[in-house]
């Protein structure tokens, strides 16, 4: 999994996002880790959280990082692994790439359509 988090984190980069934290230990047994962003183009300031969410059906036999299925975006922490936030990128094989570009399309839209942060 860290080429797609070496992936994700550049095409956010790329189109304009600063990673601000990272937590890497997650806040429950449903998140491996989250990391908090900010718009540096348009929507100057807007936030978001980028959290990798660990398979419902993980037992727990080695790090949770090995069990994230999804990764979705929302505007705060999410409250738990059901939460459909902003856009969702499914970690499924042989379709990363494409499953990429279409989330940080996603993100675009919503920061284009997001609300301003507030001062």
């Amino acid at each position: 999994m860290p080429g797609h988090r070496d992936q994700l984190l550049g095409g956010l980069l790329d189109r304009g996002w600063e990673q601000l934290r990272v937590d890497l230990q997650g806040t429950d047994w449903w998140a491996a880790e989250h990391w908090w962003l900010r718009s540096t183009r348009e929507q100057y300031g807007l936030e978001l959280v980028i959290s990798f969410l660990v398979d419902p059906q993980f037992e727990g036999q080695g790090p949770k990082s090995s069990a994230v299925w999804v990764i979705v975006a929302t505007e705060e922490l999410p409250s738990g692994y059901m939460d459909m936030g902003l856009a969702r990128l499914p970690l499924q094989r042989g379709r990363f790439d494409r499953n990429l570009q279409s989330f940080l399309d996603e993100l675009d839209a919503w920061r284009r359509g997001g609300t301003a942060p507030l001062a």
